[in-house]
């Protein structure tokens, strides 16, 4: 009877632990078919009271070096039936805000809504460099007579609103993903 040589059985382990972890730990995107690679989602609380049981969920996609879209995502009883409509406003730390205003796309699932906006390069270098505060969006749906607007604040791993600029991952995240 052979005997393995234990070095490549570890090695192979080792290995496929390696490409396990890393194939699980990529963030991706679905538009239609098609997959782009994202930051990871970052959980902003909404402020209306009506909206209590729901949160917002913000990533960004990269398309190419110099375009990107930014995902909204938001759960909740309330807004099952509605869309997120533009424009959306993004409030930057650094007291700038951005207005993107074209809505690529939407959908409706699992009791979550889902916009995708497009993004520019200028917009892009703007939330590499610069983290989000909060986030401004319009609603409009069966729950609504009008479209509704709603803000939001990011809120840190472990719960709470942050006021704090060094606790905040996005402009880190958008820089890493985009390689500025």
């Amino acid at each position: 009877m052979k005997v393995l040589s234990t070095k490549p059985t570890i090695l192979f382990i080792a290995l496929s632990l390696l490409i396990s972890s890393l194939s699980i730990a990529q963030n991706i995107i679905y538009k239609g078919e098609k997959s782009y690679p994202s930051t990871d989602s970052w959980e902003f609380k909404l402020n209306s009271e009506a909206s209590h049981d729901a949160s917002l969920l913000i990533s960004v996609a990269k398309i190419s070096h110099t375009s990107g879209f930014l995902s909204l995502s938001v759960t909740g009883f309330f807004f099952e039936q509605s869309t997120i409509t533009g424009p959306v406003m993004i409030y930057l730390y650094n007291g700038k805000v951005l207005t993107i205003l074209n809505r690529i796309s939407h959908d409706n699932v699992d009791r979550s809504i889902t916009s995708l906006f497009s993004l520019n390069d200028m917009q892009l270098k703007q939330l590499a460099n610069y983290n989000i505060s909060r986030i401004r969006f319009s609603a409009s749906g069966d729950n609504f007579s009008a479209d509704n607007i709603y803000t939001s604040e990011y809120v840190d791993p472990n719960g709470f609103r942050s006021t704090i600029t060094n606790t905040n991952p996005t402009a880190a995240d958008i820089k890493e993903l985009f390689n500025y």
